[in-house]
């Protein structure tokens, strides 16, 4: 992978630690609030089933850390 990315974030599940996170579907009243007053997207773990909410202003890099380039 050649992309470079500047303030790149790992992805990972806050309840196991897994990086197999993907983007939930937003549904009802309060994922409405969330998206659209304070910019959050939910997502959701593939190891656990766990569904969170993370900024959608801030990139998120699902690489390994040592493979994030700064340049």
């Amino acid at each position: 992978m050649s992309r470079h990315t500047n303030n790149a974030h790992l992805l990972v599940c806050p309840n196991c630690g897994s990086d197999k996170v993907r983007r939930s579907v937003r549904k009802g009243a309060e994922d409405w609030l969330l998206h659209h007053l304070f910019f959050k997207n939910p997502y959701r773990c593939g190891a656990c089933d766990e569904r969170f909410f993370r900024s959608r202003l801030v990139h998120h890099d699902k690489r390994e850390p040592h493979q994030l380039r700064t340049s």
